[in-house]
């Protein structure tokens, strides 16, 4: 599911930072934290903006991100403000690299059926 170590651990890091007890996390946060944290460029533009079921995305500079960053980053400011993103675009060979294509079915999955951090 994590596209390596490092993915898994900022993930899991971070959801243990924001978790308290009894806590709820949103799966559309979910999936657009599981997005972030899978890019370096990404992760460390917004990990400041990561509040609890909440990211500020208008704090974020994103000034010199590369063109798979932007996608990645498209998708998950899609799935928390509810913007509307080209599946057409996303299915295209030609625009979307095999790995950003498992990243954002993998955010999917997420946002349709919540993850399990037990």
């Amino acid at each position: 599911m994590f596209t390596g170590q490092k993915h898994k651990e900022r993930f899991l890091n971070e959801i243990g930072t924001l978790k308290q007890s009894n806590s709820y996390f949103n799966r559309k946060f979910l999936s657009a934290l599981y997005t972030i944290t899978s890019d370096d460029f990404l992760w460390e533009a917004s990990k400041n903006s990561i509040k609890y079921n909440y990211i500020d995305f208008n704090q974020i500079n994103i000034r010199g991100i590369s063109v798979n960053s932007h996608q990645l980053w498209q998708f998950a400011k899609s799935m928390i403000l509810g913007d509307e993103m080209l599946l057409e675009d996303i299915i295209d060979k030609e625009l979307y690299s095999d790995k950003n294509f498992k990243i954002i079915i993998n955010a999917i999955k997420i946002a349709r059926k919540g993850l399990n951090l037990n």
